[in-house]
């Protein structure tokens, strides 16, 4: 077992600093001075999340005419947990790692969900 902290600690720098060997087109200044964007941001995202019970099952509607019924209760759950735990995201995470990574797109891009809940169209 004691072998294996150094592997362990050797892997888990390597994917914490594997950001850093590439070019920084940001400098330190500006990634900071991006914080409170980011973390407005998270608010936000936490704050419209109630919207998801309204956009949810109109885009659902949309994409799945015949079986929207079936679907609109698992996504518009999916969604609202989504929607959270970016704007979680946004303000506990990103505050320290800003410095750190040039992106900090919001997890509701990863999950293909549209980045305003006013936004009708998901980035599938």
């Amino acid at each position: 077992m004691t072998k294996l902290k150094p592997v362990f600690f050797l892997m888990l720098g390597l994917m914490i600093f594997q950001g850093e060997s590439q070019a920084s087109q940001l400098t330190t200044g500006e990634k900071v001075s991006r914080i409170p964007a980011l973390m407005v941001r998270g608010l936000f995202d936490i704050a419209s999340t109630p919207a998801e019970l309204i956009r949810t099952p109109a885009v659902e509607r949309k994409e799945h005419p015949k079986a929207w019924p079936l679907t609109v209760l698992p996504q518009t759950f999916t969604n609202i947990v989504t929607r959270v735990s970016s704007g979680g995201y946004d303000i506990l995470f990103y505050p320290f790692a800003a410095p750190f990574v040039d992106e900090t797109p919001p997890l509701t891009e990863k999950m293909g969900l549209a980045g305003d809940v006013w936004e009708l169209e998901d980035e599938h």
